[in-house]
């Protein structure tokens, strides 16, 4: 009772006017709402759909308004616990209420208007129901939210968003936030104090302010207000200023209803505005001193009242601009005043030092005027964020399906240049999350066309080298051989490759561009890694000769081929172009067919491309992959390839040598060589020349099996018997065109019946005069009375026009396969022929008069 009285006697004259408020409601407003007539009608109404209808937005009302009753009553109550207790507007609400009904019981019983039935109802059940909300709003204890730990994952550990909550915390930093915050909860005086949390970009400040705000939640610590208050957000001055007062009001409003508190920080905040100069705190009106003094009391009383400390935090100090940074250093030597006031402030010292002494001249002693307890972050330790990298690394990999074997031979090369250089670069939690986000988003469409070990290296590159990236991308010469690269590079740079000074250009141009890097021997070794054809010789002197390790590099995907360097930039394979996983894909398709459909799925997968005129690229690959072809697929794509091999295009850009025959005549001798057991290859190699279709092709195997060649089928060269294949070859071509008498000339196109006229007779260049001898009288059979046949045999065997203008014969060589002398009596014979027109008839002259200078 003994406070109540005090209450009232120390908060009279709000309660007075309450109560003059109360009179003027009820001896003035209420007789005339009670004489109105819409009211009058509305109060006997019977209508029962209008009262429903206004049933019905109240309740609409009450349900939307649960949250914000909820928080005001919580306000409220904390409220009314404070000592001296505050007489707030809802003090004011229920005495107007309850002095208002009492004056209207005692003076204005018969103003009060007659009721119908109906509105009774409609009264007290509107009645029940505010008063239902009202307690129970009332009476509601808000519960903190948790964190749900267990569902949540470390899926977001990558993000470069600080951490928010101690089960994210990867660097054991829970010790060091813990003793943080018991030595702030410890503070013995009510004086203001600073404290500095120390530390450089990107070593976790604003996480382990994060740990820290968490930790007085979870310790559900009522002795204090937390005020978050992050200064980057805002555009200028006058906006931090407004934002951090604001911040600081609304922390406490939200537990509190405390009359006019935003009026007085509203009013602090203009006053100290004044007073904040460019150089120093300084109050430039002498007369406004005391009423800043007044203000400042009035919220220490405030603060004081609450009974609680408010730990005010101030993060990415260091991002800011000069005169925002001296800005909020003023800002907290001002409020650091305030009794209960606690200030951590994030920031880097080195640079925010370097700010106010370049642009202020301010020493080094002005922070610890300000600061008066620094706290360093602790020092993250290298085989944290090396086990983080590794973790994530492989659980990455385990996302994208990257293949155990693959993993295997990445793990044991790349291990190496991680533990020598990258860990260099890896010098916070954040460089590892920059690494590895980038990794994100640029490995995963061109996983199966590159190099894991290259990719990954070159991903380095780019994350912490980015001009060095780029100048790879432009200027990719100096950094990968040029083979097969065609004519989409310029002369200029053919000459520089002819140059012997090449070398000495790429090491300039190298030295050139990574000589303003940091860490440049970190770089300098990663280029040597990855690109060890080129780099390596430049800045090394090895002197080391790839270029019969062409096919190796482009079979592995190694960056430093041309045809795969692309792709590491381009992160995507030419819609024109076939991928290497598509070439992956086919085989698996083809392994995955019944055994006796498979040549046919083969047979259409050929000429499928062979339309989209992508064929050749496909043959090429598989020769290139041969290794990865599975051995139950081997025999059928041989004798896929033989059995089709008068299909095929012999149209190439530079010839026969780069069409779809002879890449398909390639594949198949690699594939027997390569991936047939030795004692089987005899056995094939008869079945293929038996058995093709295309003379020109059996004679082709037999011509790249010939051991006198110094190719690479060493397997093929080892395990046949030469002479056998050879006289197979010889006796097929007896019996189809000797014997049955048929002309080679008219069934075979001329690129055909030239190859294997030459080498029947020339028995495969050992010169046996045997077959030289049946296939010039099987040819003089064919000339014999056709002096068109002849003539288009000379045009055939015709060597580009000389320096005279007239075409030549090269007849050392025609000699070596053909009866000179015959030729020369066929043209005497045919010279006159009616049936030869006049530049035929000078094609035969010409033969003549090269074999009569020949003959002289």
């Amino acid at each position: 009772m003994k406070k109540i009285i005090n209450y009232i006697i120390k908060k009279f004259r709000s309660i007075a006017i309450t109560f003059l408020l109360s009179i003027f409601f009820v001896f003035v407003v209420f007789p005339a709402l009670a004489n109105n007539t819409l009211l009058k009608n509305l109060l006997k109404a019977t209508s029962k759909e209008i009262f429903i209808g206004i049933t019905a937005l109240v309740l609409t009302f009450l349900v939307y308004s649960w949250g914000e009753a909820v928080a005001l009553w919580e306000r409220y109550k904390n409220t009314i616990k404070l000592e001296p207790r505050p007489f707030v507007y809802l003090d004011g609400i229920f005495l107007f209420i309850a002095f208002s009904i009492l004056l209207i019981l005692l003076f204005q019983r018969k103003a009060l208007p007659v009721l119908s039935l109906d509105f009774k109802v409609f009264l007290s059940s509107n009645s029940i129901l505010i008063v239902i909300w009202f307690l129970s709003s009332y009476f509601w204890r808000t519960r903190t939210a948790k964190e749900n730990i267990a569902q949540r994952d470390i899926d977001d550990a990558l993000s470069d968003e600080p951490i928010q909550f101690e089960h994210q915390d990867l660097l054991n930093r829970n010790k060091f936030v813990e003793d943080f915050y018991e030595e702030i909860i410890s503070l013995p005086f009510p004086d203001s104090f600073v404290f500095g949390l120390y530390g450089s970009w990107g070593e976790g400040k604003t996480s382990v302010i994060n740990l820290l705000k968490s930790k007085f939640k979870s310790k559900k610590n009522d002795k204090f207000l937390i005020v978050d208050f992050d200064p980057w957000y805002f555009k200028d001055e006058k906006a931090i200023l407004s934002a951090f007062y604001r911040n600081v009001e609304r922390t406490i409003s939200k537990k509190f209803i405390l009359p006019d508190l935003k009026k007085t920080f509203l009013k602090y905040k203009n006053l100290i505005s004044l007073g904040l100069s460019q150089v120093g705190i300084k109050f430039i009106l002498p007369f406004r001193e005391e009423a800043i003094e007044e203000i400042k009391q009035r919220i220490e009383s405030y603060i004081t009242q609450i009974g609680k400390k408010i730990v005010i935090f101030i993060d990415d100090i260091d991002r800011l601009q000069p005169n925002d940074i001296l800005l909020i250093f003023k800002l907290v030597r001002l409020n650091a005043k305030f009794k209960n006031t606690i200030f951590i402030l994030s920031f880097d010292p080195i640079i925010i030092q370097e700010h106010l002494t370049e642009r202020f001249k301010i020493p080094p002693e002005f922070l610890e005027k300000i600061v008066q307890k620094p706290v360093h972050l602790p020092a993250i330790e290298q085989e944290d964020i090396d086990n983080f990298f590794k973790f994530h690394l492989n659980k990455f990999f385990n996302e994208i399906e990257i293949p155990e074997e693959s993993r295997v031979g990445f793990y044991g090369e790349f291990l190496y240049i991680y533990q020598d250089q990258i860990w260099k670069l890896f010098k916070t939690l954040r460089d590892v999350k920059r690494y590895l986000n980038g990794l994100l988003s640029t490995l995963p469409p061109i996983k199966n066309e590159v190099y894991l070990y290259d990719f990954l290296i070159l991903e380095v590159i780019r994350v912490f080298y980015l001009r060095v990236y780029n100048d790879i991308w432009r200027n990719f010469w100096f950094y990968i051989p040029l083979w097969g690269v065609g004519s989409s590079i310029s002369q200029f740079i053919r000459s520089l490759e002819r140059d012997d000074e090449k070398y000495t250009r790429i090491k300039e141009h190298i030295e050139n561009i990574i000589k303003d890097e940091e860490e440049k021997d970190v770089l300098k070794e990663l280029l040597i890694t990855i690109f060890f054809v080129r780099v390596k010789n430049a800045l090394t002197d090895t002197g080391m000769v790839h270029d019969n390790m062409q096919e190796i590099y482009r079979e592995k995907q190694r960056i430093t081929h041309p045809e795969c360097f692309k792709k590491y930039f381009m992160l995507q394979v030419s819609p024109r172009e076939l991928s290497d996983e598509f070439i992956e894909a086919t085989l698996d398709i083809w392994d995955s067919g019944e055994k006796e459909l498979r040549e046919n799925i083969i047979e259409e997968t050929f000429f499928k491309l062979q339309k989209e005129n992508k064929l050749f690229e496909l043959l090429e690959k598989l020769r290139l992959f041969r290794d990865k072809i599975k051995k139950d697929i081997v025999t059928d794509i041989i004798k896929t390839i033989y059995k089709n091999a008068d299909k095929f295009s012999k149209k190439g850009k530079e010839g026969l040598w780069d069409s779809e025959y002879f890449t398909a005549l390639l594949l198949l001798l690699w594939l027997v060589n390569d991936r047939i057991d030795k004692d089987k290859i005899q056995e094939i190699l008869e079945e293929i020349v038996a058995e093709t279709p295309s003379f020109s092709f059996a004679v082709h195997v037999i011509h790249f099996c010939n051991k006198g060649r110094t190719g690479a089928l060493s397997n093929i060269y080892d395990s046949i018997e030469f002479d056998n294949l050879k006289d197979k070859v010889v006796s097929h071509l007896n019996k189809y065109f000797i014997e049955n008498k048929r002309d080679i000339f008219e069934e075979l196109e001329e690129s055909d019946w030239g190859v294997i006229l030459y080498y029947w007779a020339t028995d495969w260049e050992t010169f046996d005069k045997s077959n030289k001898k049946v296939v010039n009288d099987y040819i003089f059979s064919l000339f014999k009375g056709n002096p068109q046949e002849f003539v288009s045999f000379l045009e055939h065997k015709r060597t580009p026009r000389g320096i005279v203008g007239e075409p030549a014969f090269d007849l050392d060589n025609l000699g070596k396969v053909y009866n000179l002398e015959k030729f020369y009596k066929l043209s005497k014979q045919f010279i006159d022929d009616e049936t030869l027109s006049e530049d035929e008839k000078e094609m035969v002259k010409t033969f003549m008069k090269s074999y009569e200078r020949k003959r002289r």
